[in-house]
């Protein structure tokens, strides 16, 4: 009868490091460079850095999901 770990048969070591949410470090709305009046229409953007993981950004006017907004994302 052998016994694990051998030469034949080394040990697997498996390190597992427990999930770790960290909010933005910054989040800025881009675009709106002066007052928004009611009626007209603006594109505005929002970005987000350093979250971890990162940032799901939703859009949301008078408390519903404004939809088919757009969310390109890029990591750097």
């Amino acid at each position: 009868m052998s016994s694990y770990p051998d030469a034949d048969h080394p040990a697997l070591l498996l390190s597992l490091a427990p999930p770790c949410a960290v909010k933005p470090a910054k989040v800025a709305i881009l675009g709106a460079r002066e007052p928004l009046s009611a009626g007209r229409d603006y594109d505005v953007a929002c970005q987000s850095s350093d979250g971890r993981p990162p940032a799901l950004l939703t859009w949301y006017l008078d408390g519903k999901l404004i939809p088919g907004t757009a969310q390109p994302v890029s990591f750097t």
